[in-house]
């Protein structure tokens, strides 16, 4: 059986036994924490939820030669937010989210600088591509990954198995998930 802990904290750094995830509403100056370890004993022994446990495993992905309108259309056609972008030999070269095919970065660079952009095939995936790609590992944490997510800004990464194959996506739709499961634990578990 597994146990979950959720506690209300006043705003503002640190954690309750473990590492936060930041679910509240700012403005009313709380924010809740949730140890997003949700221990289970097995064997006496501690252990903490895999992203494994909660990642989308049906990925698609594509090339960086794709065209930025034919990535956005994909994303839209499967209602998906981020595309991660594979070699040839399927290795993870980078990543896309529809915000990049929106308005990339660097169409606005500076205030006196205008660029014009078009969300046409003329441009490539690789154009636009962050190539500077947060990733997961099977092996990690939830825990891990809300830190990461958090602390980068960012609302999906590419999960990884140990020989560096793209294996899944873990997104903050997928840590609600987590949440979620956790609620229904503590409510079953109070009664």
């Amino acid at each position: 059986k597994g146990k979950a802990s959720l506690t209300m904290l006043p705003a503002g750094p640190g954690a309750v036994n473990g590492t936060p995830l930041l679910v509240g509403d700012r403005g009313t100056g709380y924010t809740l924490y949730l140890e997003i370890h949700l221990n289970y004993a097995q064997g006496g022994k501690y252990m903490a939820i895999k992203v494994s446990n909660y990642m989308s495993r049906q990925v698609i992905s594509i090339n960086q030669d794709m065209g930025i309108r034919e990535a956005f259309f994909l994303m839209k056609e499967h209602a998906i937010r981020h595309l991660p972008i594979v070699d040839e030999r399927k290795q993870l070269i980078g990543i896309i989210s529809d915000r990049e095919l929106r308005r990339p970065n660097w169409v606005d660079e500076a205030h006196d600088i205008s660029h014009v952009y078009y969300l046409d095939n003329t441009m490539h995936v690789r154009d636009v591509m962050i190539k500077n790609v947060h990733v997961l590992h099977t092996y990690d944490t939830l825990s891990k990954a809300v830190t990461l997510l958090l602390d980068k800004a960012i609302g999906a990464a590419p999960v990884l198995d140990k020989n560096e194959t793209l294996v899944g996506m873990l997104s903050a739709i997928d840590l609600l998930r987590a949440l979620a499961d956790m609620i229904k634990e503590q409510k079953n578990s109070k009664g």
